[in-house]
């Protein structure tokens, strides 16, 4: 007896993740297909942010706090293990406060006003077919043009100077970090056996 076994492929969307440092407004921005929004996304561009793309500047942790919106990420039990392990602080999002996270969706949505424009002018119109890495390629060179642009307040200063300076500051310390976010927000657990051995859950 022979039978044909079908099987449904999951839909892949691709979400667009950005990091952007609220003081000089330079940012590092990474493409990624999913099925959906998730903690996984959020914690992979933080990986991403402190230990890639050692091209672009901006690696090192928050000094005050990270903003997020009120998605996956921010609810996940996993982006607050791996945000206590770093000692990083993520304030409350409440609703009357959503002016919080403006400057980020604001700069989010101009994103695409100024990449889909020097994009399609590169891949030479519709139909064009452009790989995930190459996107990503894409917002790399996209994110490093940003250093030479002139900063929204400090008209005299490129975004990158204006970074460059906070990091001088002396009275600030600059927290960087080696290791894998991901793993850290796996909080593993462990539980003796017989009174000898040591079992970890992951």
């Amino acid at each position: 007896m022979t039978g044909v076994q079908t099987c449904v492929l999951p839909i892949l969307h691709t979400w667009i993740v950005q990091y952007m440092d609220d003081y000089s407004r330079l940012r590092k921005i990474r493409a990624y297909a999913e099925t959906n929004e998730s903690a996984f996304l959020g914690l992979d561009h933080l990986n991403y942010v402190y230990n890639g793309f050692e091209a672009h500047p901006l690696h090192y942790l928050p000094i005050q706090w990270l903003r997020c919106d009120n998605g996956s990420f921010r609810r996940a039990k996993e982006t607050q293990t791996a945000l206590e392990a770093l000692d990083i602080t993520m304030p409350p999002q409440m609703p009357e406060q959503k002016g919080g996270t403006a400057k980020v969706e604001n700069r989010f949505r101009s994103l695409w006003g100024e990449f889909e424009l020097r994009l399609a002018s590169k891949l030479g119109g519709s139909g064009a077919r452009l790989w995930l890495s190459e996107f990503n390629e894409e917002l790399e060179l996209f994110s490093l043009s940003e250093l030479e642009k002139r900063h929204p307040f400090r008209r005299d200063m490129t975004k990158g100077e204006v970074y460059a300076q906070s990091l001088s500051d002396r009275s600030i310390q600059q927290r960087t970090t080696d290791v894998d976010v991901i793993r850290m927000a796996c909080k593993v657990e462990y539980r003796r056996v017989d009174g000898s051995l040591r079992v970890g859950l992951n």
